[in-house]
């Protein structure tokens, strides 16, 4: 697993705040997407934020690629705001797995139609892993294919 030097932690974390100004105010062993716009094209981050337990696999595996499962899904608000947004990840290691869960609640409807309609339009997620000090642990970029998604994205547009 690549380790990140002081100089590139530094870096890493400018980035980071400037994507999600607010990390300081997340919760641990959560993820949260966020959308990047760049002259040419968007982008798509998922900040996933764990502490040791929760990130072990990763930080035991020192592999460079990794097998990764994604997943969306709609369910009812529990109040009552139209339909929550789900998307997930399972990151598979030899060590084991690490699984995550982003909840885009129904009252955010301009965050949802945003992601759905960027999910739409791309083909790589960026995935960055950081411990509860918001070190980083590990950056992955995935392959994202929208048809798999669609009929659950499609309700979002």
């Amino acid at each position: 697993m690549p380790r990140f030097t002081k100089e590139e932690q530094v870096k890493l974390q400018m980035y980071l705040r400037m994507i999600y100004p607010d990390v300081d105010n997340f919760l641990t062993n959560t993820m949260t997407p966020a959308i990047v716009h760049l002259p040419d094209k968007d982008i798509v981050t998922m900040l996933i934020i764990g502490d040791r337990n929760r990130l072990k696999p990763l930080l035991k595996d020192r592999s460079e690629s990794m097998d990764i499962e994604t997943a969306c899904d709609s369910e009812p608000n529990e109040k009552g705001t139209g339909q929550d947004l789900v998307i997930g990840m399972r990151i598979l290691c030899p060590k084991g797995s690490v699984t995550m869960e982003s909840v885009i609640c129904g009252d955010k409807k301009q965050a949802q139609q945003r992601l759905a309609q960027t999910l739409k339009t791309i083909d790589e997620v960026t995935i960055w892993v950081v411990n509860e000090n918001h070190e980083f642990v590990r950056i992955m970029n995935m392959s994202w294919l929208y048809e798999p998604h669609q009929e659950v994205l499609d309700q979002f547009l």
